[in-house]
């Protein structure tokens, strides 16, 4: 399925030329928060949300950036 909604061909397959790694949002590492992520959870919490600081409040600054 995953192939089909790249528009990926079978037959042809795929090469590390076809794959990008942005690493535009990886932060300063696993369970640090940086100032804009918990801006963005401070933010979450005036809505009621209550993310996560680890991925969810990451995913919701990536997101919304």
């Amino acid at each position: 399925m995953a192939r089909r909604l790249i528009r990926l061909d079978p037959e042809i397959g795929m090469t590390e030329a076809d794959i990008r790694l942005d690493d535009l949002l990886v932060g300063d590492g696993y369970g640090i928060l940086e100032a804009d992520t918990t801006e963005t959870t401070d933010c979450a919490r005036m809505d009621s949300l209550l993310p996560d600081p680890i991925y969810t409040a990451k995913v919701r600054h990536g997101v919304l950036r």
